[in-house]
């Protein structure tokens, strides 16, 4: 019911502006049968009114269509800057301070150079991963080692912070152009109790991963994601999109789904798209949030 609401006014505001704008500019799109013949309405307004009375109204047409049209732009500029606030969060805006409190990192964690890095902690138990320009895969393992190997690792931190690991892309280092290419290994049985990613301008891909409360945001970039289960999932997406297979049947969610300008999907069937798109619906145990800015979801469950 909100959304047909939202629709209506939509169509309502369009109309309005539409009809303003044509008619102040001069338009005759709209017409009136008098006197045996069809005349534009700007000739039929102005039977029995005065030119002063005319011209008043198309002064007040003119500023009823730039009113209502910078209204508009108003909205679509508020949803584009969240898009890329989202952006900015996602390539490590939200972290750049916490990085600087870890330079000395800790000796649960190798010294991140070109190359690779490992380390076996059994107290890790959360994932916190902020993944900027390049390419990342984060895959399961063959041991019970954490690693990191790749290309351009110099803009890329790690740590261990209580039980929960850390990755965080920072360009300061110069090294925005550089090729990137990494792989993030987990250890062969983790089974973490929550896990944070953000992914910025670049693209990641996620194994199949199990926890009790997940949360993805994409900006930019793209995600795809492999059979993710969790009581609760929250995804957001700005202006990229994100692929995700989900744990279970679509029977065992219940959801709720918000879109500025984008598409949200769940095995073919589409949730939400266009403009203002909400909707809540589901009785399952498991939780979904998902909002998405201009770019795209798209939702597949195993059963």
């Amino acid at each position: 019911m909100k959304f047909l609401a939202k629709l209506s006014v939509v169509v309502l505001v369009v109309g309005g502006i539409l009809f303003a704008a044509g008619h102040a500019m001069g338009g005759s799109v709209y017409s009136a049968w008098y006197g045996g013949a069809l005349h534009p309405f700007r000739e039929a307004l102005n039977i029995g009114w005065g030119d002063s009375w005319h011209h008043g109204w198309a002064d007040t047409a003119r500023e009823i269509a730039d009113e209502t049209v910078q209204d508009t732009l108003d909205d679509v500029q508020d949803t584009v800057r969240d898009a890329l606030d989202s952006v900015d969060d996602a390539m490590g805006g939200r972290t750049r301070q916490h990085h600087a409190e870890h330079d000395n990192i800790g000796p649960s964690t190798g010294s991140l150079q070109n190359g690779s890095t490992s380390f076996t902690d059994s107290h890790t138990q959360n994932l916190s991963f902020s993944l900027g320009r390049g390419d990342y895969a984060i895959v399961r393992g063959t041991d019970d080692s954490f690693s990191i190997s790749g290309t351009g690792l110099d803009a890329i931190q790690n740590w261990v912070e209580g039980d929960t690991w850390c990755i965080a892309y920072d360009d300061a280092h110069g090294a925005r152009n550089q090729e990137r290419a990494v792989t993030i290994t987990l250890p062969r049985d983790f089974q973490p109790e929550s896990v944070t990613l953000n992914v910025g301008a670049g693209s990641a891909s996620l194994c199949a991963l199990g926890a009790d409360e997940i949360e993805v945001n994409v900006g930019a970039g793209s995600l795809t994601a492999d059979a993710l289960d969790a009581e609760e999932l929250e995804l957001t997406v700005g202006a990229g999109s994100a692929d995700v297979k989900l744990g279970g049947g679509w029977s065992d969610y219940r959801y709720d789904v918000t879109s500025g300008m984008g598409s949200v999907t769940a095995n073919g069937i589409t949730l939400t798209e266009g403009i203002a798109g909400e909707v809540a619906a589901g009785s399952g145990s498991r939780h979904l949030n998902l909002a998405c800015g201009m770019g795209s979801i798209n939702l597949t469950t195993q059963a």
